[in-house]
């Protein structure tokens, strides 16, 4: 992958690929790159979930990490760090030690 672009999809064995979103047992199945761009631009809509991150007491950190906020102090944390993951920095300055220590 030299052009520094990962398009990795992943689909579990037997996994249904359809309907592109569906929710069964309180879990939503997103299966759509559209619905997906829609679900995280309503930015408002939504809350971070894994991660154990809602098992996390609020308060019980000086700064929570970014997995675990949302709303404006996420967005804030977030436009703090971009640089360090913009494609060209993580292409130059990441790629070669993420190849060396993959399997």
């Amino acid at each position: 992958m030299s052009d520094g672009a990962c398009r990795r999809i992943s689909v579990e064995p037997g996994e249904a690929t359809s309907p592109s979103v569906e929710c069964f047992d309180g879990v939503w199945r997103v299966r759509s790159t559209d619905a997906v761009r829609q679900i995280l631009r309503e930015r408002d809509a939504t809350t971070q979930a894994g991660f154990n991150s809602e098992s996390i007491p609020d308060g019980t950190m000086a700064d929570q990490p970014i997995l675990f906020v949302d709303g404006q102090p996420h967005r804030q944390q977030r436009s703090k760090i971009a640089r360090f993951f913009a494609p060209k920095t993580v292409a130059t300055r990441y790629r070669g030690m993420m190849e060396s220590r993959a399997p």
